[in-house]
């Protein structure tokens, strides 16, 4: 791997821990949907820029929902894996390819991409449960807003870029970096398809928790 790479891949790396080792976000309190709730089997392919501390990183994330799985993979912009997040059910597993992130808790981008994306109804459903609410703001005729508040305080904000349902978006939660996401690729899926598997040979760090 040329020095270059190793550059890259640290910048992830720095990136990553980080938002880790933050003050433990009010988000992570509530509940992954079900999957298949999302009403559709579709892999989505994102560039995702972290700003943190005035210094921005760039990873890809793939993520995919497919017979009531919900997985997710995290890679540098080299394409060097990183790690993978499933959701199935009330499990949830992860598994790190770097050991610097062996620690790392990746359910919250998981949350993300469900508040995101999911069913505004079933989104709210979760909320309601830990007593948040969920505000949909037309911000102006070119984008939209979700907002998750508990009381007046607003703990998350999501800025779609326009009206498509996998719009490209921007993260701005309470306690924690601030994610650009930038949709690239939208793929429906269907039963002949699978899910994308981890590079060969590659090692692999395993957590599983339940909701």
């Amino acid at each position: 791997m040329s020095q270059v790479c190793r550059w890259i891949i640290a910048l992830c790396l720095s990136a990553l821990v980080a938002c880790a080792q933050l003050k433990r976000p009010a988000l992570a309190a509530i509940d992954l949907a079900e999957p298949s709730s999302l009403g559709q089997q579709v892999q989505v392919t994102q560039q995702v820029d972290i700003t943190w501390q005035g210094n921005e990183h760039q990873l890809l994330v793939v993520w995919s929902q497919q017979d009531d799985l919900l997985q997710v993979l995290g890679m540098t912009a080299t394409g060097q894996l990183l790690f993978r997040a499933n959701a199935k059910g009330t499990e949830f597993s992860q598994q790190t390819f770097v050991p610097e992130l062996a620690q790392l808790d990746l359910k919250q981008l998981l949350q993300h991409i469900q508040i995101a994306y999911w069913p505004a109804a079933k989104v709210a459903e979760l909320l309601a449960k830990n007593k948040m609410q969920l505000d949909l703001v037309a911000a102006d005729t070119m984008s939209r807003q979700r907002l998750v508040r508990r009381g007046d305080r607003v703990l998350a904000r999501y800025l779609f870029a326009n009206d498509e349902v996998f719009s490209s978006v921007r993260i701005a939660a309470d306690e924690q970096p601030s994610l650009t996401v930038t949709t690239l690729t939208v793929q429906p899926l269907d039963a002949s398809q699978h899910s994308v598997q981890p590079m060969a040979g590659t090692k692999v760090l395993n957590k599983k928790v339940k909701q």
